[in-house]
């Protein structure tokens, strides 16, 4: 497989969606974490996608001061595909930082990537381990290691998501080169690192945490019912057809990403640490 050797970029955007379901101090959490950075960016892409009320707005307004934001407003709710693609649109450079409107950076991250993607030009795709919390970025619930190496992504993608999606810079050259993001509800990055990987680009992962990543109970619990159970028969056809996985690598992925969303949240907890984030 070819890969591509991509152009070298010196500045870089910060990518962003917002929504109305936002929590606000996690929203402000987020953004004072950016504004934190070694690495100030040169600009801040927030979409916001739909209306999403007072508190949300009382936060963007003064964030906005602080911060070299663009906002961007969708009229209506369409979704984390849609708002990232416009989104991209409006970034001014070819290195795009994706980042959660819930999350954390340390202070170190956009700094590191920066300087790591410019002295490796054959490089798309760089992500990070992240620590997980419920409340406090602090206190660490746990951790999710991805595969380092480009094979072994590769290797990881045929079964599990391979990148966190939040810790990412990219080149936006070569996310549009390929369709940006398409819609498949609760996968949308995933779906984008195969038709990424399929078309040659090389992805690597740093060995180290960068981003602090908002989890808990509650989340685990979320990640069951019918509606990740439709997300992930969609995803495994849409591997299957585009060549990236054989038929029993289906059959195998469907037996073992959609039971654990028909167990209860409690004994998800307990797959999902053990079995689905193990490397």
């Amino acid at each position: 497989m070819m890969m591509h050797r991509l152009p070298l970029a010196i500045e870089f955007s910060v990518l962003m969606s917002l929504y109305s379901r936002e929590m606000p101090h996690a929203l402000d959490c987020a953004l004072k974490s950016i504004e934190n950075q070694t690495l100030p960016p040169p600009e801040v892409i927030l979409v916001i996608d739909g209306p999403i009320g007072n508190e949300l707005e009382l936060v963007v307004q003064a964030h906005s001061m602080l911060l070299p934001m663009k906002i961007v407003r969708l009229p209506k709710n369409v979704g984390l595909a849609a708002a990232l693609n416009e989104g991209l649109k409006h970034c001014s450079y070819d290195l795009v930082a994706r980042f959660d409107t819930d999350d954390w950076c340390l202070p170190e991250r956009f700094q590191t990537q920066v300087l790591w993607m410019n002295n490796h030009a054959d490089v798309a795709v760089l992500g990070t381990w992240i620590a997980e919390f419920e409340v406090d970025p602090g206190k660490t619930l746990g951790m999710r290691k991805v595969p380092l190496e480009h094979a072994k992504i590769v290797q990881f993608a045929q079964s599990r998501n391979p990148v966190n999606h939040m810790t990412v810079m990219y080149r936006k050259s070569a996310v549009d080169s390929v369709g940006g993001y398409q819609e498949l509800d609760l996968m949308e990055d995933y779906w984008l690192w195969v038709r990424m990987i399929s078309k040659g680009y090389k992805f690597v992962n740093l060995a180290q945490v960068l981003v602090h990543a908002r989890a808990g109970a509650g989340l685990l619990e979320r990640r069951g019912g019918m509606r990740y159970v439709k997300s992930e028969i969609i995803a495994q056809r849409l591997f299957f057809a585009a060549g990236f996985i054989a038929f029993p690598r289906v059959l195998s992925n469907l037996v073992l990403r959609v039971l654990p969303r028909l167990v209860p949240g409690s004994v998800r907890g307990i797959i999902y640490r053990i079995a689905l984030r193990s490397r």
